[in-house]
């Protein structure tokens, strides 16, 4: 197996150098035409804090999202773990697992961390410390 200091060291050189690629791509398309360049969707999406980040805030995922600190997508389809886990107006479809999970759109499914909010509405099963109210919510 590998060791623990050699697994972060090399995670967090992951990061940088997707952040550094992420902010070279940004400024070489937006000298082009204007635009983010961002991928609109992509399979797996690996965050540090937000805007740091593969793929860029206004992606969907579909697949697999890690978030180390806070990330934010427009929308997650999948697995989604982390501390701070955000998805906007296009919701979270599938687990969602963190600290704190945060979904502004629909979320369907399976949601666990400490605190969950889901603006919208929620559909399946939330485990959580904290929501709107404090404990279990079945829809």
């Amino acid at each position: 197996m590998f060791k623990t200091k050699k697994f972060i060291v090399f995670f967090v050189a992951a990061l940088m150098g997707i952040a550094f690629c992420q902010a070279a791509e940004k400024s070489k398309d937006s000298k082009d035409n204007g635009t983010c360049g961002c991928s609109k969707m992509a399979w797996i999406g690996l965050g540090f804090f937000s805007p740091v980040q593969y793929p860029c805030e206004e992606s969907k995922i579909n697949g697999f999202r890690f978030s180390a600190l806070y990330t934010y997508n427009k929308a997650v389809n999948g697995f989604d773990c982390g501390l701070l886990c955000d998805s906007g107006s296009g919701g979270t479809n599938g687990i969602q697992t963190a600290i704190s999970n945060r979904t502004s759109g629909i979320m369907n499914g399976f949601s666990l961390a400490f605190v969950n909010i889901a603006e919208t509405e929620m559909h399946g099963i939330q485990l959580a410390a904290c929501r709107t109210f404090l404990g279990f919510y079945l829809n």
